[in-house]
């Protein structure tokens, strides 16, 4: 099985009470947007949103055949 390589593009948002995370998984080669996904927050400090928002999207890569060479923030 070929692993393809992908990157995490994303951006966290500080709200009143909590925050926001968005990411987008997008094919390193192609750039083609392989899967959007929002994480929100009530009570997370922004740094803990960051760690999380992109595990998160690195799992659903690597689920999709695909391995995450960099994440870059927004």
């Amino acid at each position: 099985m070929t692993i393809k390589s992908c990157r995490v593009d994303y951006y966290v948002q500080v709200m009143p009470r909590g925050c926001i995370a968005n990411a987008t998984i997008v094919d390193a080669e192609t750039d083609e947007i392989l899967h959007r996904l929002i994480r929100d927050w009530d009570s997370l400090p922004i740094s803990f949103a960051k760690k999380y928002i992109v595990d998160d999207a690195t799992l659903i890569a690597e689920e999709h055949g695909y391995e995450v060479q960099k994440a870059v923030q927004k």
